[in-house]
């Protein structure tokens, strides 16, 4: 694909595989700018209803203006070839800065607070994100949120009359399945139509990450996977980093409560929570706090040795 023209996007190098399809560098000929081009499958027979129906909520997705949103420029089609031509974000997704560690709660936040932001945006045009996960995050080199990929996931159970077990053969089978699915809300992975509280359940796994650097729900098979987002709650999020606002945790357990009736209805009934918490300092940080891993003082471990050597000479005795 290199080389080549897509309308009047050239293409100049591969950037990564996207969950709906390969993303491309590309140079507009025209505005001589570069963007991000994603490659859409081509539509087959069978699916042509969803693959219109894709294509439709990305053109949705375009209107779509917020500083932390990556825009979205052409919904188009060229010889058969479907594509999203995309605004060019050059930095790091946030699945690859919590691959070195969880963020202090103070970033957090601060990042907490752009997604909430960009979420709200959407949802006032009756636009769900549903596939809302780190991977589809972006922080810009100065470390701002750009939200991607608005509006353009499908859940595995989605297909109407499918059952659970169909559901579980398809997960086995494909090879994001266990990460998408360690953040979809319980009534996506039921089969159910997603709305704005499903996109506040996948954004409590994001924060909890974020926080603790666990993901609260996944395991080690796509089915234990499938099992805990459905039944079982997290644990407390003081048990894995021990300065974790009260009134943080309880924010992100509401974002995470299994039912969505029972789950907060919109992002403002949390958002003044996450205001409260965060207050932006006077000059912002030239890159995430991570935090460091723990490890055994020295000093911990010369008294561990010491203490093994004294008992060990009283057994001889």
């Amino acid at each position: 694909m290199i080389g080549q023209t897509i309308a009047q996007y050239r293409i100049l190098e591969k950037l990564g595989q996207g969950d709906m399809g390969m993303v491309y560098l590309a140079e507009d000929t025209t505005l001589d700018q570069k963007v991000a081009l994603k490659l859409l499958p081509a539509a087959t027979e069978q699916d042509e209803i969803t693959h219109r129906r894709l294509l439709r909520e990305a053109s949705s997705a375009a209107a779509l203006v917020h500083p932390f949103i990556c825009n979205i420029h052409e919904v188009g089609e060229e010889e058969g070839q479907p594509f999203i031509a995309m605004e060019y974000v050059e930095g790091n997704t946030l699945a690859a800065i919590l691959q070195k560690g969880r963020l202090s709660v103070g970033y957090a936040l601060r990042i907490g607070t752009e997604i909430a932001q960009a979420l709200a945006v959407a949802h006032a045009e009756g636009i769900v994100h549903r596939n809302l996960k780190p991977s589809n995050i972006m922080l810009t080199s100065k470390f701002r949120v750009k939200l991607m990929d608005f509006g353009l996931a499908r859940t595995v159970a989605e297909k109407a009359g499918d059952s659970q077990a169909e559901a579980m053969t398809r997960l086995n089978q494909e090879g994001s399945a266990l990460e998408n699915l360690a953040y979809m809300s319980p009534e996506q992975v039921l089969g159910r139509e997603a709305d704005p509280r499903s996109d506040i359940f996948s954004f409590g796994v994001v924060f909890y990450e974020m926080v603790t650097g666990v993901q609260p729900f996944r395991k080690a098979l796509p089915v234990e996977t499938l099992s805990a987002v459905l039944n079982k709650a997290p644990h407390a999020m003081s048990r894995y980093k021990d300065d974790v606002p009260g009134l943080l945790q309880h924010t992100v357990s509401k974002m995470l409560i299994k039912d969505p009736d029972q789950r907060y209805q919109s992002i403002g009934e949390f958002f003044t929570n996450l205001e409260r918490l965060y207050s932006a300092p006077e000059e912002e940080p030239d890159e995430p706090v991570l935090a460091p891993k723990r490890r055994l003082p020295l000093v911990g471990i010369a008294g561990a040795l010491i203490l093994l050597a004294l008992l060990a000479w009283w057994g001889l005795r």
